[in-house]
């Protein structure tokens, strides 16, 4: 079974946490799929915790089994990133957004940690409003819940994880929870393009510009 993403948020609640890495968001996925969640919150964080820890002492990946090195998020994140601040104004947030031609932000607050992310939808949606206030705030129509990942964080499993969850970005972050970067679904293309020059100039394989079709 599948878990849709509000689903994984809300064990995610239940286990006590607000903002995930990609890494944690796998994790309660695959441990749904193995455990029965149906017991008290008590009972859930101990049996997570275990999983946890079975997830760590296993290899990561094929490539840490073969001593090869791995693609890292860094590798196609994109950096540095915009952020805004909490107390920003929804008006002053619509200005940015237009001004810099972006979907959204990661929110930060007075020392620049990640607290959140905005998007055009949700001023969209405040703006609709029938009792819209002026002077309402970005933390007022931010997601708090926000994925996030870290520059030498395993890119595939940041790709599978989106990819599956149908997430749009993610906030790339350093150990203090600063966003560094942020890595999106137009990445993700350029993660494909990489992947399939590198096919294509595999030794003995026929470049595509080669190939004729038949008219």
């Amino acid at each position: 079974m599948t878990l849709e993403p509000h689903e994984v948020w809300d064990l995610a609640g239940r286990l006590g946490m607000d903002i995930l890495d990609t890494s944690t968001f796998s994790n309660i996925a695959a441990f749904a799929k193995s455990h029965r969640t149906d017991v008290s919150d008590s009972v859930l964080r101990e049996k997570f915790a275990d999983f946890e820890l079975e997830m760590l002492i296993q290899p990561r990946s094929a490539a840490e089994k073969n001593g090869k090195s791995e693609l890292k998020v860094s590798d196609f994140m994109t950096a540095p990133v915009r952020c805004v601040q909490a107390d920003l104004t929804v008006h002053e947030l619509s200005a940015r957004l237009s001004r810099q031609m972006v979907s959204g932000f990661p929110v930060v607050d007075s020392e620049q940690r990640l607290i959140g992310v905005v998007t055009r939808g949700d001023v969209v949606r405040a703006l609709a409003a029938p009792f819209f206030r002026t002077d309402l705030s970005v933390s007022e129509i931010m997601t708090q819940y926000v994925i996030t990942t870290t520059p030498q964080a395993c890119l595939m499993e940041a790709v599978h994880l989106m990819l599956n969850f149908r997430l749009h970005r993610g906030v790339v972050v350093d150990e203090e929870r600063r966003p560094v970067g942020i890595i999106t679904t137009f990445d993700l293309v350029k993660v494909v393009q990489s992947f399939l020059k590198a096919e294509e100039e595999r030794p003995g394989k026929p470049s595509l510009s080669a190939v004729k079709f038949a008219s």
